[in-house]
């Protein structure tokens, strides 16, 4: 029988010009890139030793038995040995093949050992493939054995990827599952047109297509540094997180990397950035570097060996203080560096993100390396920015009041409004967190005016006059305390409301008064003369400046808690008498000063005594009350208020 080789030859062309493609672009750094380096190989051999076979075995009258038993079998153990290799291939797509146990490595070569052990006893069973009375080469009965394990293997590749998508980018499970067609349909065709030797051509193919897809460094690699990008370092990170694999993170960011480009130059960077990559590229052997832009630059290891990562932030802390050579030019660049470890610290991919692409604060102009959890406040802070502006939409935040008490009268004659967030994943948000966010971040003027409207819509439909309440105290912050529209924004809202300015007495916070001096007397005037009280709060926490309470037009001054619990400690510190004496002494001074004076943090009878002995005008706490949303303080003013 003649043997049609041309299809052969064809895919020894097409296997040389992927061995050409792999070599120029270097791609052998993952243990897919060497598998698939393995697979072309496999393939090209296959498809030589097929032509050679297929050579002596069309003149078996010039040819001896030994020759054409050995090229054949070769052929067939080469032949056979791709549909694994390729299983093995796609499983190291997934990253599956670190988590395989040594059992189950040994489940998945059954079936190739039967191939094998088949073809081992053919010399005595003759069973996968003789030669009859005219030396013509025939199939036996067990060659069919060959056909079914390559197809078990094939199955189970597509098995993989499906089961796996979600690991998996999409285009590179419809590229396996188009390879698997190149080679499942021929294989048909040749089982029974035995002189078409279609099967490696079409395999060659289906390869060529993996090349294109599945093995382009283009997409995953950065230009500049030759090292796996963004994208390729969320391809894996995620892969790694769905498929349940332990990872160690380190991340490396270059301190003001954005101001080194526009002071040395692009190329400088460029250059530099290279070398910082190759450096970091061979720094920790079975570790990968990615350059995740920005000079972050992040080296991932599958497994848990902690301390071999640890070592390495060392040594790159210690290299990042030295300086980097290119061009003549020396420049060190000190980098904060951070071992995360997934999924034990973050679970996700977003985490992650997040973290890595958190700006590195400088330490003095040297490399440090910070613990994690540091990323971790930084985590939170972005978690509850966003819970704040989905609050501000969908109208999520409270406004709870907490009575303030006549001391004289005995009777709730103010409150102060106190902005509550409750998330449904985070739960309770407290105020000392949210407001410095808002702050930062801007939103604290639609806050605040949030607040002030709520506070005047509350004391206006509920007639609040009516059950003594004099006045409602709202916080300013001190972005808003800068704001020069504050004043019309204030009067606007109460105007809509039809209320007086004497209803809403503004506070502000003693560390807003103690800066910004000249902006934040202009707005206290200015809303002073439109007729709104002033209230010094949070007064003795440290920043007392007696020259802004000379200028500024204060009514009513809100002693820190602080005071009066280091005065009234029951385990008699040794300070104990002098803040005793600071407490007596500060509300007889302001007394005489002719302020009003409000103690807050009020939680026991014994210093509601003694504050009103001293002559403190109204108090504040839990020894009333905690603060209270609107129906429920209303219902505590009247049953108070009635006893």
């Amino acid at each position: 029988m003649l043997y049609n080789i041309h299809y052969n030859v064809s895919a020894c062309v097409v296997y040389l010009f992927i061995i050409s493609m792999i070599i120029v672009r270097k791609g052998f750094s993952k243990l897919s890139n060497r598998l698939f380096f393995a697979l072309v190989i496999s393939g090209l051999l296959s498809a030589i030793l097929d032509i050679i076979s297929a050579y002596y075995i069309s003149y078996p009258e010039t040819t001896s038995r030994f020759v054409l038993d050995f090229w054949n079998y070769a052929f067939l153990l080469i032949h056979n040995l791709m549909s694994p290799l390729f299983l093995m291939y796609v499983v190291s797509l997934s990253d599956l093949h670190r988590r395989l146990k040594f059992w189950q490595w040994v489940a998945g070569l059954v079936p190739i050992a039967c191939s094998v052990g088949a073809l081992l006893v053919n010399p005595l069973t003759h069973a996968v493939f003789y030669y009859d009375e005219g030396s013509i080469y025939r199939h036996g009965s067990q060659f069919l054995v060959l056909y079914v394990v390559a197809y078990l293997y094939m199955v189970a590749s597509v098995a993989v990827v499906v089961f796996f998508r979600k690991a998996i980018p999409l285009r590179k499970v419809v590229s396996v599952i188009v390879c698997v067609a190149f080679c499942f349909v021929p294989i048909l065709i040749q089982m029974f047109t035995e002189h078409l030797l279609i099967e490696n051509f079409f395999q060659s193919i289906g390869i060529m297509w993996m090349l294109f897809t599945l093995e382009n460094d283009d997409e995953v690699t950065t230009r500049i540094t030759g090292v796996y990008n963004r994208y390729a370092f969320l391809q894996d990170v995620e892969r790694a997180i769905y498929t349940g694999i332990p990872l160690l993170i380190l991340s490396v960011k270059i301190y003001n990397v954005n101001y080194s480009h526009s002071t040395f130059g692009v190329q400088f960077m460029n250059g530099v950035l290279k070398r910082m990559a190759e450096w970091l590229d061979y720094l920790v052997k079975g570790a990968d570097c990615y350059d995740c832009t920005d000079g972050h630059f992040a080296l991932v290891m599958y497994g848990d060996d902690r301390e071999k990562m640890l070592d390495a932030a060392e040594q790159i802390r210690l290299r990042f203080d030295e300086e980097w050579v290119y061009q003549a030019l020396s420049v060190a660049f000190p980098a904060q560096i951070c071992l995360l470890e997934v999924p034990k610290e973050v679970s996700s991919i977003e985490q992650i993100m997040l973290m890595l692409d958190v700006p590195a604060d400088e330490n003095n102009g040297r490399s440090q390396i910070i613990p994690s959890n540091a990323l971790h406040s930084y985590q939170r802070e972005v978690v509850i920015e966003q819970k704040i502006q989905e609050a501000l939409e969908r109208k999520l935040f409270q406004v709870y009041y907490q009575p303030i008490v006549d001391t004289v009268t005995g009777k709730v004659t103010s409150a102060e409004a106190l902005l509550r967030l409750r998330d449904e994943e985070l739960g309770f948000i407290p105020p000392d967190e949210f407001i410095p966010i808002a702050e930062r971040n801007g939103s604290i003027l639609e806050l605040g005016a949030f607040v002030i409207s709520e506070s005047c819509r509350f004391y206006a439909e509920n007639r609040l006059d009516l059950l003594g309440i004099r006045y409602i105290e709202v916080n300013l912050s001190v972005v808003q305390c800068m704001n020069h529209r504050l004043p019309q924004t204030i009067q606007n809202i109460l105007d809509g409301y039809h209320l007086p300015p004497q209803r809403i007495n503004l506070e502000i916070t003693e560390s807003a008064a103690a800066g910004n001096k000249t902006a934040l007397e202009e707005t206290v005037r200015a809303l002073n003369d439109l007729g709104f009280p002033i209230s010094l709060d949070d007064y003795g926490t440290g920043y007392s400046n007696y020259s802004y309470m000379f200028s500024l037009p204060f009514s009513i001054v809100k002693v820190d808690k602080s005071i009066l619990w280091n005065a009234m400690d029951n385990n008699n510190h040794p300070g104990a008498d002098s803040a005793m004496i600071l407490l007596e002494n500060t509300i007889r001074m302001l007394r005489q000063m002719r302020y009003h004076v409000v103690v807050e943090g009020v939680e026991t009878e014994a210093q509601r005594r003694l504050l009103a002995e001293i002559g403190c005008d109204y108090l504040q706490g839990f020894l009333f009350s905690r603060p209270l949303p609107g129906n429920q303080f209303i219902d505590f003013v009247r049953t108070f208020n009635a006893a």
